[in-house]
């Protein structure tokens, strides 16, 4: 009976069995598991095994490691009696001090870069 059953379910589900891609190992997977009398059940559940594992490894490959740069600039300040002062700058989204020298060279109000310095990396996605 149990046979008779799982035949008819293979009967009925043919529609979906057409419906899955020629050139895609994982179909081919699926259907092994339903030639070997699986259901759409079993096929689901090692798909989702596997789609986990891949979710995880593919985020993790996604990552890229960035370097933070400071840079040490001058900028006006009316209320010293240079007229000027030193400021901390944070740069990050650059790959080397000269891109984080040019950076703050094009912030405004920045009159002089005195130093770049990189400070610590960070993960980004």
């Amino acid at each position: 009976m149990a046979t008779e059953a799982n035949s008819e379910k293979r009967d009925s589900d043919a529609g979906f069995r057409e419906k899955l891609p020629e050139d895609n190992q994982f179909a081919e997977l699926a259907r092994e598991i339903l030639d070997d009398g699986g259901s759409w059940q079993d096929v689901y559940e090692q798909v989702r095994d596997t789609y986990n594992v891949a979710d995880k490894a593919a985020f993790e490959e996604s990552k890229t490691e960035m370097p933070v740069f400071e840079a040490e600039v001058v900028v006006p300040d009316e209320k010293s009696t240079s007229g000027r002062r030193y400021e901390t700058l944070t740069i990050d989204g650059v790959e080397d001090e000269e891109d984080a020298w040019k950076q703050a060279e094009d912030m405004p109000n920045v009159i002089q870069v005195e130093g770049v310095e990189k400070t610590d990396t960070v993960t980004v996605v």
